[in-house]
């Protein structure tokens, strides 16, 4: 595209431009989106409602006449959204009019945006710092959820402005309010990515603040104790996000604007969704803090959604200065610092745990009394691995559920270390829970040492020293599962599948070549007078007694195969089926199939074409 005329904010440039190559008009457009150059402010205007709509599809242009790329406007369209998502329930077809009771809930949406409103916003929003934030605001209702985007620039003075702004409705299906908040809790972080990359600021610190207690439990939780399959892969996201957490109050809040919707003539003095909470210009240390206290831990019945469960129990307790939840299950709070699911060996997990372990005490400075054994040079000793393999064993104990000391009785042991089976071999027998990932390490690895015996033998060796719940069911479990070797003896060959019947022309008595399958072999190079010359054999073989029948193609053109069918019908007679492959060298071009079409029509020869790149 070239370039026609030039348009700037700056005085001082545009007195370098001459006049006829100056286009500042006050009604222009800064990438879709009009821009008064003069003001240095992007304009939006709400489309007028200067007709009356009747229909959905009607309803829908006048929705997304408006263009808005970064979402400012998202509060002023969010009723007519769900208005227009209540017609998809509904089962509204496109052209379909609208009945009086949805006419009149139209009416009073569009009501206040009748005369047209227009919107006007600065376009500088910020100038890059070392001390540039980002703020994310997430909330959700049972009808949309949203997260608005803030940027908070400290320097000289401080200022914040609204940059990017994102509205989701929630499914038709329904949703939980906990589920949808966690939602728009992952799409603020993907925001919040999504703004560092294109505003370049991958050093900036990124704060999301979110008025669901529940939600930030989630957030700060382990991965592994979370037992809903939809949280746990959402959480996964958000955890992996540089990401500070924070509560805001309701009020606060400018992502409820955007849920609940805002008439266009109130969001444009809505100072909450253009600048954001007050406190947000202040330092950090005036921001509000919630203290989570035990208390504020949610039971079932606290949600709106008691019934799906949406909020999970325990008697864990969380504090806003940890990422995660530090918990107290079966044993004495103690750091899972290795994620034992990232590993398939037992060995090997043993050894990264006996490092680390070796790693913290050098960085503790031996003030760590539970590591006395760890050396912290050289090769493992035997010490380090025994102590590696105590702290995993505790760490498998600690994922179990605290109904199990009373019904499997458990009881400490000597040194109060880990849960034992409170049975007559107690000393020697620690307890394993049956669905945690050490215990299936544990069961290959002495799988693998008795040369991938079965069930029976790998069980007498565990309950040597370890004790598993069902721990037949378990070891047979992780054994079929786990160990590929087995897998690969144990499986069963290929069963092809059954084969189809005959076709009647093969078993019904017919006379000789009354149904004939076609193909050509070759090419055969043959010796003539003029010297050495390429020759086909055509094939012909009866479906019924299969007999064969060959003649000689001098090409594989349109007329030496039409010459080849004629010889055959002139010695074998006429034929009533005709089976051939669709391979280039009997369908050479289609007009083998056109004038082969046109001669059989009339003698009353059916020709059959199987699949390509069929084997018969």
């Amino acid at each position: 595209m070239n370039t026609r005329k030039f348009a700037s904010n700056s005085e001082e440039f545009m007195k370098s431009i001459p006049d006829e190559d100056a286009g500042i008009t006050e009604r222009m457009k800064f990438l879709g989106v009009p821009w008064n150059p003069i003001k240095d402010e992007l304009v939006v205007r709400i489309p007028d409602l200067t007709e009356y709509l009747s229909s959905k599809r009607e309803i829908l242009s006048f929705t997304a006449a408006c263009y808005d790329p970064v979402g400012f406007l998202v509060p002023a369209f969010m009723e007519m959204k769900i208005f227009l998502q209540n017609l998809w329930k509904d089962h509204y077809e496109w052209d379909e009019i609208l009945d009086a009771a949805k006419r009149h809930e139209w009416q009073n949406i569009t009501k206040s945006s009748v005369g047209g409103d227009v919107i006007h916003f600065p376009r500088y929003a910020f100038r890059r710092s070392s001390s540039t934030q980002l703020h994310i605001f997430t909330d959700a209702s049972s009808k949309a959820y949203a997260t608005a985007y803030v940027r908070s620039r400290r320097q000289e003075r401080e200022e914040t402005n609204l940059m990017f702004a994102r509205c989701r409705l929630a499914p038709i299906a329904g949703m939980s309010i906990p589920r949808l908040e966690l939602m728009g809790m992952l799409l603020g972080v993907r925001v919040g990515r999504f703004m560092k990359e294109q505003l370049e600021l991958p050093d900036s610190a990124v704060h999301l603040w979110c008025d669901s207690k529940t939600v930030l439990y989630w957030a700060r939780k382990p991965i592994d104790q979370l037992k809903m399959r939809f949280v746990q892969n959402r959480v996964r996201e958000i955890q992996t996000a540089t990401v500070q957490f924070h509560y805001v109050e309701t009020n606060d809040n400018p992502a409820d604007l955007a849920t609940r919707g805002v008439a266009p003539h109130r969001l444009s003095q809505c100072s909450l969704w253009w600048k954001g909470p007050e406190w947000l210009k202040l330092n950090e240390e005036d921001w509000p803090r919630w203290n989570w206290k035990e208390e504020d831990i949610f039971e079932p019945d606290r949600t709106t959604e008691a019934a799906d469960h949406e909020v999970e129990t325990t008697n864990a307790v969380a504090t806003m200065d940890n990422r995660f939840t530090e918990t107290q299950n079966l044993h004495p709070p103690f750091g899972h610092f290795v994620n034992d699911k990232r590993f398939g060996r037992w060995n090997k997990l043993v050894a990264v745990t006996a490092m680390v372990l070796r790693f913290i005490k050098r960085i503790a400075k031996n003030s760590l009394t539970v590591l006395k054994r760890t050396s912290g040079n050289g090769h493992l000793s035997v010490d380090e691995l025994r102590e590696a393999e105590m702290c995993l064993i505790r760490q498998a104990q600690s994922e179990g559920d605290a109904k199990q000391i009373a019904r499997w009785k458990l009881e400490w042991d000597a040194q109060n270390l880990w849960w034992i089976s409170a049975g007559r071999m107690r000393d020697t027998r620690i307890y394993l829970p049956r669905h945690s990932h050490i215990t299936e390490l544990i069961i290959l690895q002495q799988h693998e040492q008795s040369s991938h015996s079965g069930t029976d033998h790998v069980l007498a060796n565990l309950n040597q020293k370890y004790w598993i719940p069902k721990g037949r069911a378990t070891v047979k479990r992780t054994i079929n599962r786990n160990c590929m070797p087995c897998r690969r003896w144990k499986a069963k060959t290929f069963k092809l599948p059954p084969m189809p019947q005959f076709p009647k022309v093969r078993v019904e008595r017919n006379r000789p070549f009354s149904h004939v399958g076609l193909d050509y072999a070759g090419p055969l190079r043959v010796l003539t007078m003029e010297g050495s010359q390429k020759k086909w054999i055509a094939l012909f073989t009866c479906l019924t007694t299969r007999a064969v029948h060959l003649e000689l193609a001098s090409s594989l053109s349109a007329e030496s195969c039409l010459n080849v069918f004629r010889r055959f019908l002139a010695r074998r007679g006429q034929p009533e089926t005709v089976i051939s492959d669709n391979g280039k060298n009997f369908l050479l071009s289609q007009r083998v199939i056109d004038l082969a079409t046109e001669r059989l029509a009339r003698k009353k020869i059916k020709w059959k074409f199987i699949p390509d790149y069929a084997p018969w």
